[in-house]
């Protein structure tokens, strides 16, 4: 009977054993998921920062690409009534010329 009792010890010490193992493993993991999740936020955050300067950028790309279309459109408004001032002084020329 004592025999019994030995062993009925040793399997609760066991017991007792894989239960901390099991426990500290646990923490461990939790510990090791808390510290991945904060770099993993941490590092979200400066992506979605990065985004939000790119969506600037893009924003302000857009608005000087307008402008610039702007301008061109100007310029050869310009231009094309500059050639019209040009032809018509050529006519006014021609008609003097004709006596009309």
């Amino acid at each position: 009977m004592a025999k019994k009792s030995k062993e009925k010890m040793t399997l609760e010490k066991l017991a007792a054993m894989v239960q901390r193992g099991f426990l500290d493993i646990s923490e461990q993991f939790g510990a090791k998921i808390d510290e991945l999740q904060a770099e993993m936020n941490q590092r979200f955050n400066a992506v979605e920062h990065r985004l939000e300067k790119l969506e600037n950028d893009v924003y302000e790309l857009k608005a000087e690409a307008r402008e610039i279309k702007y301008l061109l459109q100007q310029k050869a408004s310009r231009e094309e009534l500059q050639e019209i001032d040009e032809r018509l002084t050529k006519i006014e020329l021609r008609l003097k010329k004709s006596g009309v």
